[in-house]
């Protein structure tokens, strides 16, 4: 059977004193037996409502924080003080619901980190509270970790993200998401980056502002980026093509078309590429960065098709990057 479930059944029996005991050898009672829970669910809410309210309270704001939890924000987010606070761990460490994981000192103060020590077990306690009362521990959480970590937040992107996207703050968790996604892509995380990036424009898109929010831009641009690199290229399309609906500054246009043409070229469409090409060379004034990268392109797909304009024009390309100090 289920290790949890026997455990939690032998529990609930000792708590109700479901049993008998003959000649040293225990048995159920069976006539007791039969207002025992069935199922596991049941079984955990069982035992834990034999709790006083604050030891209840203070199991459920943790599962609120994670499966992991740091006694320092746990006191704030109930009030309470760290004497308060280790009281009320003691019945939860006995009863084997929670354990302690690491303890480190940190600003001149022990930092004790708890776990529970089953998901399902902190799953049924997170269940357990109302949809409202989840809201807003999930804000004051989040609230809690800006404050407490303003100076290296990097690190809780993502948690914050959490917490304000399950308390309904839409714009705070579109926010944390849109740096997370940079975060990720920035240390090459890519999979983990679209996930996050998909996330924001989901919340941007819910709050209604994706076209006066210049962020929704970087993201399709980064987006595709990500989609080239991992050759991905339709998807990389699709992005470019959202971003150049939304696009409005012409260097903006121009650089987007520059990626589709890059596509092109990876893809061996060359005259789709150096027609997008054609249309911009008049466009760009010379001294924009984009146009030496434009030479770039140009230069690079007329080598493969053996035209002998490629050296004149790898010539001038690369004159414009050194006098504008681009060598990317």
């Amino acid at each position: 059977g289920n290790p949890l479930y026997i455990y939690e059944f032998i529990q609930s029996i000792k708590r109700s004193e479901s049993f008998v005991v003959k000649k040293g050898i225990g048995s159920i009672d069976s006539n007791k037996a039969i207002s025992l829970p069935n199922n596991i669910q049941s079984l955990i809410l069982s035992n834990i409502s034999e709790m006083n309210e604050a030891e209840r309270n203070f199991l459920q704001a943790a599962s609120v924080m994670g499966n992991k939890f740091s006694l320092s924000l746990l006191g704030p987010l109930l009030e309470m003080d760290s004497d308060e606070v280790n009281d009320l761990i003691r019945l939860p460490v006995r009863l084997n619901i929670i354990s302690l994981k690491e303890a480190y000192t940190a600003l001149g103060a022990v930092e004790k980190i708890f776990v529970f020590n089953q998901d399902v077990e902190r799953e049924v306690i997170y269940d357990s509270i109302l949809n409202k009362d989840k809201r807003e521990l999930h804000q004051r959480i989040g609230e809690l970790i800006e404050a407490k970590y303003c100076g290296e937040l990097e690190g809780y992107y993502e948690i914050l993200f959490t917490h304000f996207r399950k308390s309904g703050q839409n714009k705070k968790a579109a926010e944390y998401s849109y740096k997370t996604a940079i975060k990720d892509r920035e240390n090459y995380n890519f999979p983990s980056s679209l996930q996050y990036y998909n996330h924001f424009l989901q919340l941007v898109l819910q709050e209604g502002s994706t076209k006066m929010d210049s962020r929704v831009l970087d993201a399709y641009r980064d987006m595709a980026y990500i989609n080239f690199i991992m050759a991905d290229y339709n998807r990389s399309l699709s992005n470019l093509d959202k971003a150049l609906e939304i696009a409005t500054l012409y260097d903006d246009i121009y650089s987007i078309k520059l990626m589709i043409a890059d596509i092109y070229k990876e893809t061996d469409m060359y005259d789709d590429a150096l027609k997008i090409l054609e249309d911009l060379q008049p466009k760009i004034k010379e001294e924009n960065t984009l146009y030496g990268k434009l030479l770039q392109m140009k230069c690079s797909i007329l080598r493969i098709l053996g035209d002998t304009d490629a050296l004149a024009i790898a010539q001038k390309s690369e004159q414009l990057l050194i006098k504008m100090k681009d060598f990317e």
